[in-house]
């Protein structure tokens, strides 16, 4: 990782790795978290995984780090993804809701010497106020760790899915994945899926806290960790593969201590190794190709509309970042925010795919509810049903993506006659018709184009760049901070 300015905030970061595996004996008290971690778990400075770099004992806690890592890993504007809000921008009540929220933290953060720590007031806010800011915090953690941990592994953050996302873009059991915090036989699914730069999985649970309740909110995401056993796109080579390395990362935010973050990993990732079976050892989860990426680019969309409507001013063009869209905001103190153009020219036929692949997948997931042992795109055998169902779904949608069927009835025998859907489900024929994959690759190779312009540019005038770029593809860049002495002092310094 880039060596860390001497006046750049950071905040502590601690990992562990499991080491051993201690149980209480019969009869005897169980273990404390506290204790079950201190016997099991060790500190390391070196990540167990991948190129086994040198992890940081500290982590960069600016106010562009917060923001960039809260836009990317708060629960998001679609918590109940449908084709109506993704066509009519539904959601940009709640992402200005969200953008406020995320000023409320940013509010509550002092930074004295290297420390990022609460302000005085913040032991005079009410406990459940309190709550709110830890569960950000806790997100913001979580993505900022992950970065790290992954970059002392060798590889980069290719894709950052959080649960809204990843379990709307499954082809898996309804009542296991289907709904967020819809809870499996053993518990809540995590909370993020991770795609890094080498195409490996990673799988975290965010928690956020006072520094005494870490270790017991750490074992309690461990458990949740156990709920995913494998994870990969429908109809990949060699099927889905245990992910790399599953973490659970606390943060903590209180009163008279510094803001500290740590991560726990657990054991039983990382072989790669396909994965048999959705009980033995936890469930699969099946991605189909293309609906979590552009799910992630649509989220992107929104906060750059959100955050750019403050002050609708496109930047001097003499920034020489021809392939980004960038605008001024009045949000988190003054900031610019941006997409790639491509993004914003290819936006209506984004949200046009999407919302047909909602509404059949809103469909099939009505007709399954609560058939255990049936994947979300298993077509019933009688069409009625659905054919009344997608009808009644799709007078609202528009015109569709070339090539698409519109009547109902034409969309169920174009399902049940393809033979792949009888391997891989209704959802990934549907989803290869939409051509939502050919959809990610070309806005892929635009963010990637962007990217290395924005890389280019920054290393010419920044040095340490004052911008950052979201795996999602959405560009911030903050106002210089005010000189340290301008910053309130934090009790007890």
């Amino acid at each position: 990782m880039a060596t860390l300015r001497t006046n750049t905030p950071t905040t502590k970061f601690e990992c562990w790795v499991q080491t051993s595996s201690t149980t209480s004996a019969p009869g005897s008290a169980p273990l404390s978290p506290y204790k079950q971690i201190k016997l099991d778990y060790s500190a390391v400075r070196n990540a167990p995984f991948g190129a086994r770099g040198r992890l940081p004992p500290a982590i960069a806690l600016r106010t562009r780090d917060v923001v960039c890592a809260a836009l990317s890993a708060g629960y998001g504007g679609y918590m109940n993804w449908s084709p109506r809000s993704v066509l009519t921008g539904a959601s940009l009540d709640l992402r200005r809701y969200l953008n406020f929220r995320l000023e409320m933290l940013i509010s509550c953060l002092a930074h004295v010497g290297r420390d990022a720590r609460p302000k005085q007031f913040f032991e005079a806010i009410e406990t459940t106020e309190k709550g709110a800011l830890s569960f950000v915090a806790g997100c913001v953690g979580t993505h900022i760790a992950a970065r790290a941990w992954l970059a002392a592994g060798g590889t980069t953050m290719r894709q950052f899915f959080h649960s809204s996302i990843y379990t709307k873009a499954s082809a898996v059991v309804p009542s296991r994945l289907v709904r967020l915090n819809r809870t499996t036989r053993r518990g809540m699914m995590p909370d993020f899926l991770i795609f890094d730069g080498n195409r490996d999985w990673h799988v975290f649970e965010s928690k956020g806290g006072v520094h005494s309740k870490r270790w017991g909110q750490i074992v309690r995401g461990l458990e949740q960790l156990d709920n995913v056993a494998s994870v990969g796109f429908v109809g990949a080579v060699g099927g889905p593969v245990a992910p790399r390395t599953k973490c659970c990362v606390q943060t903590s935010l209180e009163s008279d201590r510094p803001v500290s973050v740590a991560l726990v990993d657990p054991p039983g990732g990382g072989s790669g190794d396909r994965a048999e079976g959705d009980d033995a050892e936890g469930s699969v989860i099946r991605l189909v190709p293309g609906v979590a990426e552009l799910m992630a680019l649509i989220e992107a969309l929104d906060c750059y509309h959100s955050l750019s409507e403050l002050q609708r001013d496109e930047v001097d063009e003499s920034r020489a970042l021809s392939r980004w869209r960038i605008s001024r905001s009045n949000a988190f103190g003054g900031c610019e925010i941006g997409v790639p153009r491509a993004f914003l020219e290819l936006e209506e036929a984004v949200r046009s795919s999407v919302a047909w692949y909602l509404a059949v997948y809103q469909v099939l997931e009505s007709l399954n509810e609560g058939r255990y042992e049936s994947r979300v795109g298993d077509l019933p055998q009688n069409p009625r049903t659905f054919v009344i169902r997608f009808r009644s779904l799709s007078r609202s949608l528009g015109r569709p993506p070339d090539n698409v069927p519109t009547e109902a009835a034409e969309v169920y025998r174009l399902l049940s006659d393809d033979s792949l859907s009888h391997e891989f489900g209704a959802l990934f024929v549907w989803a290869k018709r939409l051509g939502l994959t050919y959809l990610v690759q070309e806005l892929e190779t635009a963010k990637d184009a962007a990217v290395v312009e924005w890389k280019e540019q920054a290393s010419v005038s920044d040095g340490e760049s004052s911008s950052e770029v979201t795996p999602a593809g959405l560009y911030v860049w903050l106002a210089p901070p005010p000189e340290e002495s301008d910053l309130e002092p934090a009790k007890g310094r």
